[in-house]
């Protein structure tokens, strides 16, 4: 029998999903004709809740596809931000009411 995928959040792709469960992202193309008929391209975000029949002789794992990640909360002050791009520079003092300062 074969392995279904059910789509669970929005963006999923093909591609995304033939290599989480068969190891290789080219494998899309084998999740087509006939397997599923109605899927044709590989990157194209697939329809929440739709299936997708996965051959069990492609298959390296049967774990769900894990979501992916979303931008963290920011850091607390002190804290530095786990992976992400340190946040802008301040800008200089003075920027805030049009670059004149308060002695002006």
């Amino acid at each position: 029998a074969n392995f279904v995928h059910r789509v669970e959040w929005r963006g999923q792709t093909l591609r995304q999903i033939a290599r989480w469960y068969t190891g290789k992202s080219e494998n899309w193309k084998k999740l087509t004709r006939p397997v599923n008929p109605d899927l044709t391209r590989c990157c194209a975000a697939l329809q929440v809740g739709r299936e997708v029949v996965i051959p069990r002789e492609l298959l390296v794992r049967t774990e769900p596809m894990p979501k992916p990640k979303v931008t963290s909360p920011p850091a607390k002050p002190g804290e530095a931000p786990s992976d992400e791009a340190p946040p802008p520079a301040e800008a200089p003092a003075g920027a805030a009411n049009g670059g004149q300062s308060a002695a002006e």
